[in-house]
């Protein structure tokens, strides 16, 4: 005869608690491990911050083309130097420069520039200039993209921390053109004409 001892209904009810309970506890345990993790992914490093309204002028170089941009005070229109004429979508203008007013390393490459060529920055691709109204100048330079992470390598003049930014970072400038108010659109298309 074959031996067969079966359980009682209380031990059964023990270790499927047992088991609930230890599948339960890991659940929970992967839960954090992974709020920590997008945690330390989304976390970021604030490399540069300054009050949009102290910018009283801003340079950028794109495609070959240096764009300037001024006003008097926080509370004057942008006036794009290099046409004056050309009206400026104020609103548009303003959202770009936040941009570069407030840019956060996505991760800290190295401490200082002694291998920036490696990192595209020893001739940076883009370089955004802003002057503040306290004669201060505030500079970042972007180099190459890491296509693994689709992320600019970069660095502030003044730190010598290369970092990482954002792709969105570069796609945020644009020409004075892109830049302009329809209606000044509107007016060149007919004079045009």
């Amino acid at each position: 005869m074959e031996n067969k001892r079966k359980l009682s209904g209380g031990v059964r009810i023990i270790l499927l608690l047992a088991v609930l309970s230890i599948a339960v506890g890991i659940y929970f345990g992967l839960t954090v491990y992974n709020d920590r993790q997008a945690e330390e992914e989304d976390a970021s490093t604030e490399m540069l911050s300054v009050k949009t309204s102290d910018v009283v002028s801003f340079t950028y170089e794109l495609n070959g083309v240096n764009y300037t941009f001024e006003r008097e005070d926080s509370k004057s229109d942008w006036i794009y130097v290099q046409d004056p004429s050309l009206e400026l979508d104020q609103d548009t203008v303003t959202d770009m420069l936040s941009t570069g007013t407030s840019v956060s390393a996505k991760t800290i490459i190295a401490d200082n520039l002694e291998n920036a060529s490696e990192y595209g920055l020893e001739n940076p691709a883009f370089t955004l200039s802003m002057n503040l109204k306290d004669g201060t100048v505030k500079t970042i330079c972007v180099g190459a993209l890491n296509s693994m992470t689709s992320e600019y390598y970069s660095y502030i003049e003044g730190d010598e921390r290369i970092f990482t930014v954002e792709q969105d970072f570069m796609s945020s400038f644009t020409t004075a053109e892109e830049l302009a108010s329809a209606s000044s659109m509107e007016e060149s298309s007919i004079s045009a004409y």
